[in-house]
Formats: structure tokens, sequence, C-alpha cells
């Protein structure tokens, strides 16, 4: 985003150390103006963070968390102009709390690794952020134009099936459809 919009400044927010070690070394080996600061998405050091940002963009997140609200909180307490998001969403009065348990094997009485894959309502979302002051609420659902092949093990990896008699295709993850959808909220139209 730096070298598309090199205007602007970025800041990743991340809460693995050795993570933002790891990007921020990249970043500076790749000469590529932004950097990382640690930040926990549920407690965010709002005196240090709030109005430094014009927009806060959430990739992939909400749906990996238990719920939605208290992260869309805490990213509207730093006062951005605009939030943007992908993540999976719903376009009817349904939330989906989806907990995903892998196994190595069928013999297996504990899972391997345990994660969210939450789907939450659009239009509840969209009143969310209605009722935290932002005014402006644009949604588009994300369409994947290329094949991703079915892996041969049967635990989460995202592949894709086309739609027969379209040029579309489905993306599914171990049993979920994947319903992408892309948000901007901002608090008044540009």
């Amino acid at each position: 985003m730096k070298k598309r919009f090199p205007g602007y400044n970025f800041t990743g927010l991340d809460i693995n150390e050795e993570l933002i070690k790891e990007g921020n070394s990249f970043l500076q080996q790749e000469n590529i103006g932004c950097k990382i600061e640690y930040g926990d998405l549920y407690n965010l050091d709002i005196k240090k963070l709030a109005n430094r940002f014009e927009g806060v963009i959430s990739y992939q997140t909400l749906s990996w968390l238990p719920e939605y609200e208290k992260a869309l909180l805490e990213m509207i307490k730093l006062n951005p102009n605009w939030i943007s998001l992908t993540s999976l969403f719903y376009d009817g009065l349904v939330d989906c709390k989806i907990e995903i348990q892998e196994f190595s094997s069928p013999k297996d009485k504990k899972s391997d690794k345990t994660c969210f894959y939450n789907i939450y309502s659009l239009p509840r979302v969209e009143n969310f952020f209605f009722e935290n002051g932002y005014q402006v609420f644009k949604s588009i659902p994300f369409e994947i134009d290329i094949d991703l092949p079915k892996p041969e093990h049967s635990k989460m990896q995202t592949y894709t099936q086309k739609i027969v008699d379209e040029n579309k295709r489905l993306q599914i993850s171990g049993p979920l459809l994947m319903s992408w959808v892309f948000i901007y909220a901002a608090k008044k139209p540009l």
C-alpha cells in the first residue's frame, strides 16, 4: 500500500512481538517507509494511538474473533474518519458463531487446533457502525476469479468450485462457504 500510495503513512499493529520484529526488518530491508507497532486489538493504548489515523484497515480479523463488537469499538475509539475491513458476513439477520476444531486422525479425542470462522450479520454490523457515528456504510461481496485446488488432506484450507453454467466460483474452506465481504464505513461522505 505504501508503494501504491506514497503520499500516505502506514502503521501496522500486531500483538506478536516476534512478527513485529520480523515485519519491521522486512519493511526496512525493502526500503518501504512504514512500520509495525505493538497493539492488542482488545486493549489498544487509546492515549497513544487516538487521532493518529485518518483510517483503519482490518484484513481478515473479525471472523476469527469470538465476537466483533469489542474489536470494532476499540477501532472506533482510535477516532478514524473511516474504517475498511474484510471478513465473513451474511446479508441476513443471522450471526453464526462457528468454532472450528481440527483433528489429526479420526481416533483423536482432542483437537490439534481450535479457532473461529464466525459469519456475522451484515445489517447488524451496518447498524453497529451507524450507532457509533459512522453515517456512510458500503459493502461489496468478494468474488474470487481464480481456481484454488481442493487439498488432499481433510483439514481447513480454502479451495474453489465453479458453479455449473456460470463463470462464478464458490469459495469453500473445510465445511464452510467463505462469504467474504469488503466493508467501508465513514463518519461522513467524501
